[in-house]
């Protein structure tokens, strides 16, 4: 490589990086997906339904969310429940989004919307001063008996965000 042909040298690696180096893989998912979906079918996609079929729906609706939310000692009567959807309420789309990928380790819903997916909202028995946990496996949120609505957005907001981040809590 010299000054002249520099962006060449910079193109040719890029390209075997990019490109070359997972070829193999590449072509098995190409495999995969019109095993799947068949090209016929995706020449008739828009590019907003084939996003929509791959990533799933990304609004998160409120209502939906609530009529699909089963309780385990608690009930909708519940200070923490009520507190818990006021502060959804409040929530953007993104931060939604974070909440829905904390409790189920996806950040879209599936493309047929909730109906695929149901999610648990369980009392932790423990101190007030731990986090909600979630169980990304089973859809399941764990909400301590926090003793305000300001306490328990705290935690929420402290959960969603090191969720984000990965396990590295404990």
């Amino acid at each position: 490589m010299n000054a002249e042909n520099r962006e060449e040298y910079v193109n040719r690696l890029l390209k075997a990086m990019l490109v070359k180096s997972v070829s193999a893989q590449l072509k098995e998912f190409n495999k995969g997906f019109y095993d799947i979906l068949p090209s016929g079918i995706m020449k008739m996609l828009l590019p907003y339904e084939l996003e929509l079929l791959i990533c799933g729906r990304s609004e998160i609706g409120l209502d939906d969310l609530k009529s699909l939310v089963r309780y385990v000692g608690y009930s909708q009567k519940d200070n923490v429940i009520k507190w818990f959807w006021e502060v959804i309420s409040e929530y953007s789309d993104e931060e939604r989004t974070s909440l829905l990928f904390f409790i189920t380790g996806s950040s879209a819903l599936p493309p047929k919307g909730f109906g695929d997916i149901k999610i648990t909202i369980k009392r932790f028995y423990g101190p007030i001063t731990n986090l909600p946990i979630a169980h990304t496996c089973f859809n399941e949120l764990e909400l301590p008996d926090y003793d305000s609505k300001e306490k328990l957005q705290q935690k929420l907001d402290i959960a969603i965000s090191e969720g984000k981040e990965g396990f590295h809590i404990v």
